[in-house]
């Protein structure tokens, strides 16, 4: 009975020393995923603060759209200035384009921007396409994206 005891201890020993290893292997194992993924996090966090950095300062231009807008006014009416310059935001317009009043071209991009948003700004109408024209949906919509009371005064 003593040998049977004996060995019954022995493999009991071999087992439990054996799984000691196995369980300090499997913690160095574990701390290697842990620097693996706290540098992958740094790397993501780093990425996220650049990203946050370029919106901040794409929103440094703001105006509150106060007046309806359509074809013929002049562009000297700082409303058209600033639709222009939304609209060059948006991509509707190209950068190096320049308006003397507000003609068929900004027309078609106040369109453009109208079909874009067309859930905020068209459909409450009942409209299925942009009238080119600025009126009280479109300016809401612009106010939501431009307006200057939700820029940021504190950066």
């Amino acid at each position: 009975m003593e040998i049977k005891s004996l060995i019954l201890t022995a493999i009991l020993t071999v087992l439990i020393f054996g799984s000691v290893g196995f369980v300090k292997a499997r913690t160095i194992d574990n701390s290697a995923l842990i620097a693996q993924l706290k540098a992958e996090i740094a790397k993501l966090s780093a990425q996220l603060a650049e990203l946050e950095a370029q919106q901040n300062s794409s929103q440094t231009w703001c105006h509150t759209f106060n007046a309806n807008i359509g074809i013929g006014k002049k562009t000297g009416n700082p409303e058209i200035s600033a639709l222009v310059t939304a609209l060059k935001k948006e991509g509707l317009i190209s950068q190096d384009v320049n308006f003397i009043e507000y003609n068929n071209v900004l027309a078609s991009a106040v369109t453009a921007f109208q079909e874009k948003y067309a859930s905020e700004i068209l459909t409450p109408s009942t409209l299925k396409r942009g009238t080119g024209y600025t009126g009280v949906a479109t300016r809401a919509k612009l106010n939501s994206l431009y307006g200057c009371e939700k820029v940021s005064t504190s950066n």
